[in-house]
């Protein structure tokens, strides 16, 4: 072959390659995302790829700590409460627009407008008047207390000095909104076609339950440092094709199902990588409505009857932490307080159980009818026919098992209309106020329907407190209050048991969600 054919051919091989090839992520998309729009958002799936499409004023590194973000700088005055924040001068939208900070005013005033219907806020509800305009309470959004000093300084003034609020800030609730675009396109902005973004990564498509892909913005402040060209999101929600998909190379990693565990342990041990998440898995009652609003004995009862050793010993042997309480102890700094139960023998609480449940008003002659829904998930499946079993072994309960694909799901347990359900959350910042607020009267995620305005007011008192032994003593005793309460169930924290692409860098154990902004491919 002369040297004019081998060039040609080496081109020929070269522009058949499909682009960006050794730099494109594949993720797993476990659930349709509800929304894209940061405010509307509840899903950590949802979660994850908006932290590549947008970017608040700072955000947290693989570690947790807060760097700079859109402001690369920023001071709190004396009076602890106002906060002045210096953006970046080449901070721009994936149109190009200059990024200003009339941009966060536009944004904060949305989220907190009753008329948005915001379901995830954290930093917004730190504001002066935060709180007061999301509960409807006539106030205008102006009021929130945020302004736009000139284009590149925001200041904000919280109602009180906030330890978290910062934090906060690098949360979804506190990302900016390209004001033009939401107006002009309405809901439809989050479509690929119209969205104009701030983060790393920009929409380039979005099919309902297939595939999202993001490309790699060229008008982020930050490209230089960004290594991945795209992110493929592949629908997952089957674990072990999900898993089949990584041992394949078509996925850069996934969570692997319990049942595979040990045949990945003994023949792809160099993809195994475990740690210790933040995610705490429970049962709720719906307490504001059904046979548990207003029974305490009857949730006390089916607690004391659920033994949440059988579901971590036996049907899920992942390394999980049985839960007698609601803050993982994964949180520093934090004494977590534990259910009434903790340290009785099984024989112990069955025998106070159904004294409970003759308490409630129900027996052998009147057994509860009890409907739990959950979605559609065999490891999830498995842990309420074990439930069930032991409701009826013990109490005579006669349980209905309902599965949902996930979006019908979060919509049944958003309006309430259910009896119980399987839950489970964790949180970016590691702090108990976030795994608490979840009990928050009328909350985001309180999807127990709890209220009880003594929690409330130590919430309250606790996210104005700046000496950290106090703010832990206040949260302390407002887990206290919720466990003696027993809204619901706590199960398990979670471990997090992932398969990963040899290929993939920057991998940290303790996040099942990792921003893309942190990984690489090897070549």
């Amino acid at each position: 072959m002369d040297r004019r054919t081998c060039l040609a051919a080496a081109l020929l091989c070269l522009f058949s390659l499909p682009a960006y090839a050794d730099h494109v992520l594949h993720r797993p998309l476990e659930v349709e995302p509800d929304s894209l729009d940061p405010v509307k958002t509840t899903s950590t799936v949802a979660d994850a790829i908006e932290s590549d499409l947008f970017e608040g004023l700072v955000r947290l590194d693989p570690q947790g700590n807060i760097v700079p973000g859109v402001a690369e700088r920023w001071e709190r005055a004396a009076d602890g409460v106002t906060y002045t924040f210096h953006l970046r001068p080449d901070a721009r939208w994936s149109n190009g627009d200059p990024l200003t900070a009339a941009d966060f005013v536009y944004a904060w005033r949305r989220g907190v407008d009753p008329a948005t219907a915001a379901t995830s806020l954290h930093a917004l509800t730190d504001l002066v008047h935060g709180r007061d305009i999301l509960a409807g309470k006539g106030m205008d959004p102006v009021a929130l207390g945020v302004e736009a000093v000139d284009a590149l300084t925001l200041r904000a003034v919280t109602a009180a000095p906030t330890p978290l609020f910062l934090a906060h800030c690098a949360l979804r609730d506190a990302y900016p909104a390209h004001r033009a675009t939401i107006e002009r396109w309405g809901r439809a902005w989050t479509q690929p076609e119209h969205m104009v973004s701030n983060g790393p990564f920009v929409l380039k498509s979005w099919v309902p339950h297939g595939e999202t892909v993001l490309r790699r913005s060229e008008t982020y402040w930050d490209r230089a440092s960004i290594k991945l060209d795209e992110v493929d999101d592949l629908a997952a929600d089957d674990g072990e094709v999900a898993l089949k998909r990584v041992l394949a190379g078509e996925l850069d990693y996934a969570e692997v199902p319990t049942r595979e565990l040990a045949s990945v342990r003994a023949d792809h041990a160099a993809l195994l990588h475990i740690g210790r998440g933040t995610r705490i898995h429970n049962l709720a009652f719906n307490t504001a409505t059904g046979p548990f609003a207003g029974n305490k004995p009857l949730r006390q009862a089916l607690a004391l009857t659920f033994d949440a050793g059988v579901v971590v010993d036996k049907l899920q042997k992942r390394g999980q932490q049985i839960a007698y309480n609601w803050v993982p102890p994964t949180i520093a700094d934090y004494t977590p307080q534990r259910m009434f139960y903790a340290g009785m023998t099984m024989e112990q609480r069955v025998a106070l159980a159904r004294k409970l449940y003759a308490e409630a008003g129900y027996g052998p002659g009147r057994p509860l009818q009890l409907t739990v829904n959950y979605p559609t998930n065999e490891d999830v499946k498995a842990e309420l026919l074990a439930a069930a079993q032991m409701w009826k072994a013990a109490l005579g309960v006669e349980v209905t098992l309902e599965s949902e694909e996930f979006q019908v799901y979060l919509q049944r347990v958003k309006r309430g209309d259910d009896q119980m359900s399987v839950l489970g959350w964790s949180e970016t910042v590691r702090d108990p106020s976030l795994f608490l607020e979840r009990f928050r009267t009328g909350g985001f995620g309180n999807y127990f329907q709890y209220a009880n305005p003594a929690v409330d007011a130590l919430l309250d008192a606790g996210g104005q407190t700046m000496e950290a032994a106090k703010r832990r003593s206040l949260y302390e005793q407002a887990e206290r209050i919720i466990d003696d309460d027993v809204p619901g169930i706590p199960s398990y924290f979670n471990s997090i048991v992932m398969a990963v692409n040899p290929r993939l860098e920057g991998w940290v154990d303790d996040e099942q969600y990792p921003q893309s902004r942190w990984l690489s491919l090897k070549d």
